[in-house]
């Protein structure tokens, strides 16, 4: 995968978290921790698929 996606996926979930602290889901502090956290989940997820095609 083209290491660009990665910038698309981190815009969509800063928005995705922007949309949750306004309607009160989450606090506006709470964003950078949200979007960190499922950035580290997908590169891992990216990691593993990625090593199990190399494999198959």
């Amino acid at each position: 995968m083209n290491p660009a996606i990665f910038g698309v996926i981190r815009h969509l979930l800063t928005i995705a978290a922007g949309a949750l602290a306004s309607k009160g889901v989450i606090e506006t502090g709470q964003t950078d921790i949200v979007v960190g956290s499922l950035l580290g989940i997908a590169g891992v997820i990216w990691s593993v698929i990625d090593k199990k095609k190399g494999r198959g």
